[in-house]
């Protein structure tokens, strides 16, 4: 697979500059061999309760979806607990109740829980697996799995038993912030959850966010996922930025397992610091109150560089790519500023960041722009449907007063505008009953 990446400010620094963050990633790795199997399943037994471990990782497992894979059992073959390491997943299929589970020392699933048939679209639901792992698996640092189908600024983990009931960003923030969170929150396989909309709205929740703005296949996430575990049991002690970043590198080294398959070439991930998001969203809305006094500024400069934009589903474009590119064709000073700074606040953002080499524009987050033409999502989009995006930036106004191309006697917009990306998540954001699986 032919791909670059890149890095940006990880949370550790030094005087003389950013820490080194080979050396934990290479020393965690080094010990894949020596690390015995851990034969503990870290149960809550004695009249002291649960032992305090350092870490616990818990997957959300939405797949009640109508054919949809289902990580579990590569999962399991991945991740085991041990001494430093609770490891739980709450599963949910198509075709069978919902169960808690514990993946032991031998990479062995336990039942813990039978939880009947329930709505991962739900938020009880997700609140209520963080509150048993909190209760009777608790731990120092938590990272929250995410797997389900995603809709970027919408949410994720549609329910096909539930007609197609997901979670929406405002209910994962509100299970999140009910049960203190998690230091990171991991989109695996959910599509286009690389977006600014969606990031902001756990900054309170997690320490670090991590998503693709592209297709997201759990594939990617597969053989990381060892990696992952391996870390946590060799180095428990690893700050969460550097495992961020580990994290990325891993995602990026195994990628190569998977280029025969169709999906090779549109690999995209990042993991985002939340203690940036504020300066971020800051100054996308001081660029949109710009522009809002005079939107036509706007529609020039994307006449002009429409089609150089990295975008996805020509919805999604990549804001530092954006921004980049109508820096090249805006002569306002003002306006210059407005976009530099931008470009600025989101490297400081972005901790690190894999992409393959078609996808050179990808930085790390996208923002909601229909090149083509207003249309039912940006309606929607502009209801807030809960996002503290929507209520703390002008954006949604600026996407009202744009003044969008005149569809042709088709009915398609004619201006210029990225090609979309091709594969499974419509562009209108809409659930779907059914479609393909999302990996083999």
């Amino acid at each position: 697979m032919s791909a670059s990446r890149s890095r940006r400010n990880p949370l550790s620094r030094t005087p003389g500059g950013r820490r080194d963050l080979i050396l934990p990633c290479l020393l965690a790795l080094a010990a894949l061999l020596l690390l015995p199997s851990c034969g503990n399943d870290g149960g809550p037994t004695g009249t002291d309760g649960p032992p305090v471990k350092k870490w616990t990782f818990m997957l959300y497992d939405a797949a009640d979806v109508n054919n949809v894979y289902d990580p579990m059992d590569d999962f399991c073959q991945r991740m085991n607990s041990g001494a430093d390491l609770n490891v739980l997943v709450l599963q949910d299929t198509r075709d069978d109740s919902a169960r808690i589970w514990y993946v032991d020392g031998d990479h062995s699933k336990v039942v813990r829980r039978e939880l009947g048939e329930v709505n991962t679209g739900n938020t009880e639901t997700l609140r209520g697996f963080l509150e048993y792992a909190r209760e009777y698996y608790p731990s120092e640092r938590s990272i929250l799995a995410v797997y389900g189908h995603g809709q970027g600024w919408l949410g994720a983990c549609s329910d096909a038993t539930n007609g197609n009931d997901y979670l929406t960003m405002e209910e994962m923030r509100a299970a999140l912030a009910s049960e203190r969170g998690a230091d990171l929150v991991l989109f695996t396989g959910a599509c286009l959850m690389g977006a600014v909309e969606s990031a902001y709205e756990l900054r309170h929740c997690c320490g670090i966010y991590m998503g693709s703005e592209n297709l997201s296949y759990y594939c990617w996430w597969d053989y990381p996922m060892e990696d992952i575990c391996r870390t946590l049991h060799t180095n428990p002690g690893i700050t969460t930025l550097d495992l961020a970043a580990c994290i990325i590198d891993f995602i990026w080294e195994d990628s190569s397992r998977w280029e025969s398959f169709d999906w090779d070439e549109s690999l995209t991930m990042s993991a985002i610091r939340m203690d940036r998001m504020s300066d971020l969203v800051e100054n996308l809305d001081d660029l949109a109150a710009d522009y809002l006094a005079d939107p036509a500024r706007l529609r020039e400069a994307m006449d002009e560089v429409g089609q150089d934009v990295t975008a996805f589903y020509n919805h999604y474009p990549d804001i530092y790519d954006l921004a980049r590119e109508v820096l090249r064709h805006e002569p306002a000073d003002s306006t210059r500023d407005a976009l530099s700074a931008l470009m600025a606040s989101l490297e400081e953002a972005v901790v690190a960041e894999c992409h393959d080499e078609g996808l050179d524009g990808s930085h790390g987050l996208t923002v909601y722009f229909p090149f083509g033409s207003h249309s039912g999502s940006t309606t929607l989009y502009g209801s807030g449907i809960g996002l503290d995006f929507i209520a703390d930036t002008s954006w949604d106004e600026l996407l009202e007063d744009y003044p969008y191309p005149p569809l042709d006697a088709h009915g398609t917009a004619g201006a210029p505008g990225p090609p979309a990306t091709t594969g499974y998540c419509p562009g209108d954001l809409r659930p779907a009953a059914s479609g393909p699986a999302s990996t083999p």
